[in-house]
């Protein structure tokens, strides 16, 4: 397997990716939010980190209408990790 890193934009990716991670401020994710879910594969992973613990519950209620259920929060000290999972396509 491989990882890509790219500085393009995630508004203008094609390519959907089994992995998605950022290490984000709260405002940043959530502006790119609606973008997590094209670029994510069904069943495909997203981790999002650089979030304070206060913060979670706002990301969490981006992730139903996103096409994400929470999977994890792992939290050290103050900071938090926030795993959620593409809801798979239904055929």
């Amino acid at each position: 397997s491989t990882v890509e890193l790219s500085p393009q934009p995630l508004e203008t990716l094609t390519e959907r990716f089994h992995l998605v991670v950022g290490n984000l401020i709260l405002g940043t994710i959530v502006d790119l939010f609606p973008f997590f879910s094209p670029v994510t594969r069904p069943d495909g992973v997203l981790i999002l980190s650089g979030l304070l613990r206060e913060q979670v519950p706002k990301v969490e209620a981006l992730l139903p209408g996103n096409g994400f259920q929470k999977v994890n929060v792992l939290c050290e000290e103050e900071w938090a990790c926030l795993i959620a999972r593409e809801k798979a396509e239904v055929p």
